[in-house]
């Protein structure tokens, strides 16, 4: 008897412990109430992932598929209800919570007027890829309607290369290559199979008498195919052409120094210094200036230039600005041959 007495005494605790639970979960509905509704849009359609938050409260839910929701296990008591969804106006609903019953609400969602902000995704591939230009097109073209085959070497592009001659910028551009040179600095390039010289500058006929410092270019353009034509067939190859845009004054102080240093003996400094001349920023100047010392891994070569290039800008209203170059003086020395002289604005 002392063995069997406990195994007979566990039935009857468990049996009690559960109509005791029961018991208990059925006082506790009868003494709580519960919220359901249905959330649509303005078109009567359900509304799905609509959050419905009690006011004051840590009790919150989700509208389902179609649009339906329920809350439990409330204290009777009047509460209320935040509904809110991206796109729309965020709501308020009072409901009345009773005891064992169930409140039902019906709620529509309206448009929200207030304008989101925007989201800009941005990424590392191709972050030097620009190729908006009006000069390509002769007209304001976006780059996807423009048909021309073209590449843009950007100003970005040559300072993350530390570009310190006109030469190294042009090997950015596919299906080129510049290796003459002649007896002054000026360089050709072969596009195509067609040698091309560099005689578009901002988009108009400008012959070069010497070589190219990259420190006044903004960017360089480079079109491929018979599209150059619509710069004059004077200027311009059956492989393309190359247009160079310089670097223009702009409507805020600006001063920058840089200084390179590399193999063979490189010593290179350049400023780019911009500022308003008047005080309604009306007029506007902008030098660029370069000193270049090099050696050569042959004993007699070296080179020796400076550039000096200013540029003014005169805004007469918002429609019309006229800026000029001025004078552009780049003195070269290299392999002990000199020149110097004055490139056409």
């Amino acid at each position: 008897m002392k063995t069997t007495l406990p195994k007979l005494l566990v039935l009857p605790f468990f049996v009690v412990l559960t109509l005791m639970s029961s018991l208990n979960a059925a006082l506790a509905q009868s003494s709580t109430g519960i919220i359901t509704g249905l959330v649509t849009t303005t078109d009567t359609k359900p509304a799905s992932g609509v959050s419905i938050k009690v006011a004051g409260s840590s009790k919150s839910t989700l509208a389902n598929e179609d649009g339906y929701f329920e809350i439990k296990n409330l204290v009777p008591g009047h509460y209320e209800l935040k509904i809110s969804l991206v796109g729309y106006q965020t709501q308020q609903e009072k409901v009345t919570v009773q005891a064992g019953k169930t409140s039902n609400v019906f709620i529509q969602l309206k448009l929200s007027k207030n304008q989101l902000n925007e989201v800009v995704v941005t990424s590392g591939h191709a972050k030097f890829a620009k190729k908006e230009t009006e000069y390509v097109a002769r007209m304001p073209l976006k780059n996807l309607e423009n048909p021309q085959v073209y590449s843009v070497i950007s100003n970005e592009v040559m300072k993350e290369q530390i570009v310190v001659d006109y030469k190294s910028a042009l090997r950015n551009a596919a299906g080129t290559s510049t290796l003459l040179q002649a007896a002054n600095g000026r360089a050709y390039t072969f596009m195509r199979g067609f040698i091309t010289g560099n005689f578009i500058r901002n988009g108009v006929s400008a012959y070069q008498y010497s070589a190219i410092d990259p420190a006044n270019v903004e960017r360089i353009e480079v079109i491929k195919g018979p599209s150059g034509t619509l710069f004059g067939s004077g200027m311009v190859s059956y492989g393309g052409l190359v247009n160079r845009v310089t670097k223009k004054p702009f409507d805020t102080a600006h001063t920058e120094i840089s200084y390179t240093g590399g193999s063979f003996g490189l010593n290179r400094i350049t400023a780019d210094i911009n500022s308003p001349v008047s005080e309604d920023k009306r007029a506007l100047l902008r030098i660029n200036t370069a000193f270049h010392s090099q050696g050569s891994s042959m004993d007699s070569g070296f080179e020796r230039n400076y550039l000096i290039a200013p540029s003014f800008t005169y805004r007469a209203n918002d429609r019309l600005s006229f800026t000029s170059g001025i004078l552009q003086l780049f003195h070269l020395t290299i392999f002990k041959i000199q020149h110097f002289g004055p490139i056409r604005v």
